[in-house]
């Protein structure tokens, strides 16, 4: 098990991630924009509006660029895991950083969640928005790598049983 297992990005399935980050931005703006003549009203829409526009206005950019300059999602080698699945994805976690790895669902979306040893030790690597959310994460309960397949053709299962038999194998 010496050779690379790369995860890569759909394009299709990126392409209509674009077209749903468009419609849902486009859902914002017409929130933000809709005039109601009670005035607790207007006030709600314009907060409700104003968020929706800067999370679904972050996503298109961040999903665009990704559908531009594609990255692998996933790595997989005799060293270990190289995680790109999100904009808050650690990046590389060598073998012996890695406690477990397991499948956790959250509403309708499946996750390959790793625990990671010294976790305080690898945050300190990452950007202060990087940092923050895993810490956000970790407060909710989460894993602090939680990576996501959607805008791959794999499944979790499948990728969970390669990661812990390239694990087996290259733990020292």
């Amino acid at each position: 098990m010496d050779k690379k297992f790369v995860i890569k990005q759909n394009q299709r399935k990126q392409f209509l991630l674009i077209l749903l980050s468009i419609i849902m931005l486009s859902g914002a703006f017409f929130v933000f924009f809709y005039n109601k003549d009670i005035s607790e009203i207007k006030y709600i829409n314009k907060i409700i509006g104003a968020i929706g526009i800067i999370f679904f206005g972050a996503c298109l950019i961040f999903i665009i660029k990704r559908f531009i300059k594609p990255k692998d999602i996933l790595v997989i080698d005799q060293n270990g895991i190289l995680d790109n699945s999100t904009a808050v994805s650690i990046g590389f976690i060598p073998w012996n950083e890695i406690k477990s790895v397991y499948i956790n669902r959250v509403f309708t979306e499946t996750f390959i969640c790793v625990e990671v040893k010294n976790i305080e030790e690898k945050l300190k690597e990452l950007s202060f928005y990087k940092r923050n959310m895993i810490k956000f994460n970790l407060k909710m309960g989460n894993a602090p790598v939680s990576i996501t397949l959607n805008s791959t053709n794999y499944k979790p299962e499948e990728v969970l049983e390669i990661i812990k038999n390239y694990k087996e194998v290259h733990i020292h």
